[in-house]
């Protein structure tokens, strides 16, 4: 977990599950799984907002309502697996925003655009929303995430960043972290001019 994480603390509502909680209100769909494993850490009870989504698509799956049929849209899955993208869209832009503030958080940010900045074809800490957008879109290009920049503003602008608690785990066990995946350094070596400009910014408190 990387340090200095205070940037994506949320608001809404007290404490950790209240944050998550307020999260997924706003359409994040890992808060819930977030707050499974809050619960399964011993901090809390398992809240009934987040088993109950869980409980609806495990439903629909049992059910065989996952994927709908041809022809047709709005399939119980289909709904559920757009509304992935859009929360890994949404995460991106945040990380990449949060970067842009504090160079240390890098980590964070999809596995291309750290590429690109590794490789010095974008710079930190860049103009604003706008090339957050930009590197968010080419950072995504490539993975079942990818979309345009107008997609991605569409899905972020508005939302809390993500609840920290957890978060990696999560992206992890779903696969989004790691070798090959959507987000994360592809490569544990930092290029010397990258240490340099680390070394020149103090990660915030």
């Amino acid at each position: 977990m990387v340090s200095n994480v205070h940037i994506f603390k949320s608001s809404g509502g007290d404490g950790i599950l209240g944050k998550l909680r307020y999260s997924h209100i706003q359409g994040d769909m890992l808060a819930p799984l977030q707050a499974l494993k809050y619960a399964q850490a011993g901090f809390a009870a398992v809240p009934n907002w987040a088993i109950f989504p869980m409980c609806d698509v495990y439903s629909d799956i049992l059910r065989n309502k996952q994927k709908g049929k041809p022809g047709k849209g709005n399939s119980a899955f289909g709904n559920f697996t757009k509304n992935m993208r859009h929360t890994v869209q949404a995460s991106a832009y945040h990380y990449v925003c949060a970067w842009q503030k504090d160079p240390h958080l890098y980590r964070y940010m999809p596995r291309q655009t750290i590429r690109m900045w590794f490789d010095k074809d974008i710079d930190w800490p860049g103009d604003g929303y706008l090339a957050a957008l930009r590197y968010t879109a080419e950072g995504l290009k490539g993975t079942a995430y990818q979309a345009q920049t107008q997609t991605i503003r569409k899905n972020a602008v508005g939302r809390v960043p993500p609840v920290v608690w957890g978060r990696n785990e999560v992206e992890d066990d779903l696969g989004l972290r790691g070798p090959s995946c959507a987000f994360g350094p592809h490569s544990v070596r930092v290029p010397p001019h990258i240490e340099k400009l680390l070394d020149k910014h103090k990660p915030a408190d």
